[in-house]
């Protein structure tokens, strides 16, 4: 896809409780962590790979290719981008109308000193119009935290602008000025549980600092934390993040056809399972969703429609699972009472619901590349009913597909 290159944006949109994986990293920067290694085509050749599951100097010379993630977006793109972020001002939403002038302001000032904004660019919105988090069930203002652009937190970070939200946090995107440099800001709710996600950041240091696995530089790095006081004496625990790019999902969303080519999803994979197989390192699980599919598919993997009041066993899903994996081996069925509704003592179907005619190859039929077959193997080594039988994060990174192409040279 060409685009008409307008600016260069560093924007981080997940608001989400765990760490997030750095997705985009382009060669030719170094990054932050290998300032006290050697080299940095150190880190670039794999010769700072993982201890122990994973050799020293075996991680694939193109596995790893690192920059902070920088984001090229048209003109009409960035526009989009802002003005589907209103940001809060006391009781009034503002829209910032010319995006492209605000963008430049912002980055381009002294990083020591704070913006001075105004409010004569703005479009007024009405107050009793619901946007954002304002639209979430059970919303309730005095849980989140009154920021506004322009507001400075601890007397060192400047909020400029908005970047996302959700049940548990809002966050902002920010100039941290006494480092000179860019963040993300998210202000968790008061409401919210003990925020776990600063032990975790904890753990992810502690282990960082005593193994060189190249997964360490993979994960979005908190900066900092802290606690502040809204007005109406409720706290708030802050998190300073590095920005980062937008998620694989957006990305998804900025092509026309919403799909992208194998070859564009291999080196994402490769550096999610490189960065995963360090939280296992560091036992930390990450839970979020599994899409890769979903990114070179337009056809769900499975396509069972789920009702309101769903969970994890409605019967269409389980039956979509038995047609494209096959039916459970009899240890599976032993590990859990709830397998007696769908199966009986010999591991028959109970024709709970009918099982559809569909396969793994019907379902990705769209698919385009030439490595269509690897892909599917690929994925055929994740779906497995047992646990066990199912690689690893280290593992799959020298799956076949993944590896094709390394280190070849285009022309």
């Amino acid at each position: 896809m060409v685009v008409s290159v307008a600016a260069v944006v560093v924007f981080d949109t997940r608001a989400k409780n765990a760490p997030a994986l750095g997705y985009f990293w382009w060669p030719g920067s170094q990054h932050p962590r290998a300032n006290n290694r050697s080299d940095e085509r150190d880190v670039i050749s794999g010769r700072l790979g993982p201890p122990g599951s994973i050799q020293h100097n075996s991680w694939p010379p193109d596995a790893i290719k690192m920059r902070p993630s920088i984001l090229l977006l048209s003109q009409a793109s960035l526009r989009r981008t802002f003005l589907s972020r209103p940001q809060l001002k006391s009781s009034s939403f503002m829209l910032q109308s010319s995006p492209i002038k605000f963008l430049y302001t912002t980055m381009s000032s002294d990083m020591s000193s704070p913006l001075i904004f105004t409010n004569t660019s703005f479009e007024i919105i009405d107050p009793s119009e619901k946007l954002e988090e304002e639209t979430i069930p059970l919303y309730n203002p005095e849980n989140y935290y009154p920021a506004h652009i322009g507001q400075v937190l601890v007397d060192r970070y400047q909020i400029v602008g908005k970047l996302g939200y959700g049940v548990t946090s809002t966050v902002w995107f920010g100039r941290d000025l006494q480092e000179s440099r860019y963040v993300s800001l998210k202000i968790c709710t008061a409401s919210s549980r003990r925020n776990n996600e600063i032990d975790i950041y904890k753990q992810l240091d502690s282990v960082a600092s005593k193994t060189d696995h190249v997964g360490q530089t993979l994960y979005r790095q908190l900066y900092d934390s802290f606690e502040i006081i809204a007005p109406h004496g409720t706290s708030h625990t802050c998190l300073v993040h590095q920005p980062l790019g937008l998620s694989m999902s957006q990305v998804v969303d900025l092509h026309r056809s919403r799909l992208l080519s194998t070859d564009v999803l291999k080196p994402v994979l490769r550096q999610l399972l490189i960065g995963l197989d360090f939280l296992h390192v560091a036992d930390v699980v990450h839970t979020g969703k599994a899409l890769s599919w979903n990114f070179v598919s337009s056809r769900y993997l499975f396509p069972a429609r789920i009702s309101e009041d769903w969970d994890i066993y409605e019967p269409d899903r389980i039956a979509e699972m038995v047609a494209i994996m096959g039916p459970p081996p009899k240890e599976f069925l032993k590990r859990s009472d709830v397998c007696n509704i769908f199966w009986d003592e010999d591991g028959r179907w109970k024709d709970t619901c009918p099982i559809p005619n569909i396969t793994l190859d019907s379902l990705a039929k769209d698919i385009k590349g030439d490595d269509r077959d690897g892909f599917l193997t690929f994925l055929g080594k994740i779906l497995r009913w047992l646990p066990e039988e199912r690689p690893t994060a280290g593992e799959l990174v020298y799956d076949e597909w993944l590896m094709k192409g390394l280190g070849e040279k285009n022309g």
